[in-house]
């Protein structure tokens, strides 16, 4: 563990200097990013009072969970979306590889460090999403003990299995397809990619199963109360669906199944991630 902890320290702070051009440039970096957090707070404030507003209209109906996996799906989009670039960067663009592995530490002590770094810049995106969509749950029901460890899980859990995908993606492009070694070569081509994966999200929630379900029986779906309403998100991020109706019904079981879904899809991400990472490493260096 405390090697684990070691490495995982030196590896945020040298993928934190990759965001700047020395130490006469740390402190502008830190002033930075702490104006571009006072900057997102009014847009804190607006998502807090939108969802406040969209869970007093949707109480009396019983579609409270609805709203909340709605919040959380967008938390999983941004994870995913952030993660293409970042994953790539901490994983391959480090130029620490050849370190590493002269080093006697065990495989699942790289991968984990490098996974826990994505992890924490995550946190930074996610929670702007997440802070003002729990605090308006909080104001509108009585929570019970599984509601509020679910909260304290989802705070800390929730970016893992989009940013699983995301690693699972990027580690079979980077291995397998010599095009994408460079670095400048990568960006500009992920750039687009993102910019179809956004539309092709737009274009998933728009269609997916909002059309093919027609009014009458959307209608039938919120008036019927129990979260019904949630099923039109379909279950590309499932996730999020079994943490907002942990938290909202107070449920161990879909807390449960929440958990699972975290590390079963972690541990899977891991066992890929030793079988074709440092075996392509050497290459990519």
């Amino acid at each position: 563990m405390h090697k684990f902890l070691s490495l995982t320290r030196v590896t945020l702070k040298n993928s934190m200097g990759m965001l700047s051009d020395g130490n006469s440039k740390k402190l502008t970096t830190i002033l930075l990013y702490g104006f571009l957090g006072i900057c997102m707070l009014p847009l804190m404030f607006a998502l807090y009072f939108f969802v406040d507003t969209m869970l007093t209209n949707f109480h009396f109906l019983d579609q409270d969970a609805t709203i909340l996996a709605l919040t959380f799906y967008i938390c999983c989009f941004i994870t995913f979306f952030f993660a293409i670039f970042l994953v790539p960067s901490i994983f391959f663009f480090s130029n620490d590889g050849e370190t590493l592995l002269a080093l006697p530490l065990k495989p699942e002590v790289i991968l984990g460090s490098k996974f826990i770094t994505v992890l924490i810049y995550e946190y930074s995106f996610v929670f702007m999403v997440l802070l003002p969509s729990v605090a308006a749950i909080i104001k509108h029901g009585d929570l019970g003990i599984v509601s509020i460890l679910a909260i304290l899980l989802v705070f800390l859990l929730l970016p893992i299995y989009p940013l699983v995908l995301s690693s699972i993606i990027s580690l079979l492009v980077m291995c397998f397809v010599p095009f994408f070694k460079n670095r400048d070569r990568f960006n500009l081509i992920s750039s687009g990619c993102t910019i179809v994966l956004a539309l092709g999200f737009a274009i998933y929630v728009n269609s997916a199963s909002f059309t093919q379900s027609n009014p009458q029986e959307l209608m039938e779906l919120l008036l019927s109360g129990n979260n019904s309403l949630i099923a039109v998100l379909g279950y590309l991020f499932p996730n999020a669906i079994f943490a907002a109706k942990a938290i909202v019904e107070n449920d161990i079981l879909q807390l449960i199944f929440f958990l699972l879904i975290s590390f079963v899809s972690l541990l899977l991400c891991l066992l890929l991630a030793k079988a074709i990472y440092f075996k392509r490493l050497d290459w990519l260096q």
